[in-house]
């Protein structure tokens, strides 16, 4: 990836503001523990703010934020049934 397109997509992170107050479908947030990007309790405070819509899945994990690479089925047997409708 070239730097400009890197800055931007940085910029773009940066920028991004989604009120959870105004979501209105349901949501499936999937996180490890022990990841240090994107912190547990970052995960909880979404979910509480979202309430019934949201089904949180906290994960133990050796591999942090890449648990999504790493343990791509683990994680699929989560979103399956979510996408199905059967959660």
């Amino acid at each position: 990836m070239c730097p400009g397109r890197f800055l931007s997509l940085s910029a773009s992170i940066d920028r991004h503001d989604v009120d959870p107050t105004k979501i209105q479908v349901p949501c499936l947030i999937i996180g490890a523990e022990s990841d240090q990007l994107v912190f547990a309790e970052q995960l909880r405070t979404l979910a509480e703010r979202l309430g019934d819509l949201a089904q949180l899945h906290l994960l133990d994990s050796l591999y942090g934020h890449d648990m999504f690479l790493k343990e791509a089925e683990r994680v699929g047997s989560l979103i399956a049934p979510f996408v199905a409708g059967e959660e």
